[in-house]
């Protein structure tokens, strides 16, 4: 997502906190045709290495698309979209992972 200027990305160890994965990548789109390109793109990049996506959400609105990849909760957000749900303060306890 780095390389089609994803904004903001970070990699949370949330193993700790709860039992429906063990990180959270979050990235910012800059529109919904950005967040757009970067669901193709990471779904190019995830088939490419044979990882399954069990179900991803959200790609009709664009403000907020969720990957679901079991062990790994990607979301790709609008600005708006991520300041509004502010995920930063939900999971303020996660562990930050260097990317």
């Amino acid at each position: 997502m780095q390389d089609k200027k994803a904004e903001d990305i970070v990699l949370w160890d949330v193993s700790e906190l709860t039992d429906i994965a063990y990180y959270f990548l979050i990235a910012t789109a800059t529109s919904v045709t950005h967040s757009r390109t970067l669901v193709r793109e990471l779904e190019g990049w995830l088939k490419e290495r044979n990882i399954n996506i069990l179900h991803i959400e959200g790609v009709e609105g664009g403000r907020w698309i969720l990957f679901d990849l079991l062990d790994i909760i990607i979301h790709i957000f609008l600005p708006e979209a991520r300041n509004f749900y502010d995920l930063e303060s939900i999971w303020g306890n996660a562990r930050n992972v260097p990317i």
